[in-house]
């Protein structure tokens, strides 16, 4: 399922961006990848506890991608 993305620039706290860099530098885990993935898991959180406010964001899933569709 093709999902249309969009860029996001945002600074982050060094302590937070140097676990991001280990988990890359060890596991191979592009920092994209994992900072999507998080935000998807929280607002599919986010979702189930508020149907009815908030329209789905993800309605509970991931896009598919893999470490390895990141540029």
């Amino acid at each position: 399922m093709y999902i249309d993305k969009r860029r996001l620039s945002v600074a982050i706290p060094m302590k937070l961006y140097e676990r991001l860099e280990s988990d890359f530098q060890n596991y191979g885990i592009a920092k994209t990848y994992t900072v999507v993935s998080a935000l998807m898991s929280y607002y599919a959180s986010i979702d189930r506890q508020l149907p009815a406010r908030y329209p789905g964001v993800c309605q509970g899933t991931r896009t598919g991608d893999s470490p390895a569709d990141t540029p």
